[in-house]
């Protein structure tokens, strides 16, 4: 009940009801804390977790505190998760990997990127930082995620296409969910 509770409090900002497993939800909320190497390409992101690291989009330093951050995307047991991890701070020599640490995690419903099957005629797709296909408004230069169906258009502004939007909050090691209105998404074209 309290999972079920939370998941619909982490994804209330979606307008559709989507399958979450919630195995998946658990093993992603489980994420927290935990430690894991910059250098992990594929695979595994924590030892022992069922959770696969799919890459790691932004990173940037937080100048007060000189502390790295980044944020990736993971998947735990079918269920993509957004996270932000910080460096920690470590006596290992200078040219070794980075150890991040999760600090926080956005469990998102099934979606295009990270799907292992089709999810229909219209799936939610998630657009990331670095795209560069987003314009938000009152995000500044804070980086973002956009949860999105594109509807068969090339443009989407606001709902109902856009469904949420989350920009990270470095200083208080968490996501924070924006206003969908605000956001203007155009498709890669090639």
């Amino acid at each position: 009940m309290v999972v079920t509770l939370a998941l619909c409090c982490a994804l209330a900002a979606c307008q559709r009801t989507e399958e979450v497993p919630i195995a998946g939800v658990s093993d992603a909320q489980a994420l927290l804390g935990k430690t894991y190497l910059s250098s992990a390409a594929q695979g595994r992101l924590v030892e022992g977790s069922p959770c696969d690291f799919m890459g790691a989009s932004v990173e940037w330093e937080n100048e007060p505190e000189k502390i790295g951050w980044s944020d990736a995307v993971a998947v735990c047991q079918g269920v993509p998760v957004l996270l932000i991890a910080k460096t920690r701070k470590s006596n290992a020599p200078l040219l070794s990997f980075p150890l991040w640490e999760i600090v926080a995690v956005q469990v998102l419903p099934q979606v295009s990127n990270y799907a292992e099957e089709g999810l229909g005629d219209d799936p939610l797709e998630l657009i990331s930082p670095t795209a560069g296909q987003c314009d938000v408004g009152q995000s500044g230069s804070q980086p973002v995620y956009v949860l999105l169906r594109w509807g068969g258009r090339d443009t989407v502004a606001g709902p109902p296409g856009v469904e949420a939007v989350w920009m990270i909050d470095a200083a208080n090691d968490r996501f924070v969910a924006l206003d969908p209105r605000d956001v203007r998404c155009e498709q890669m074209t090639e």
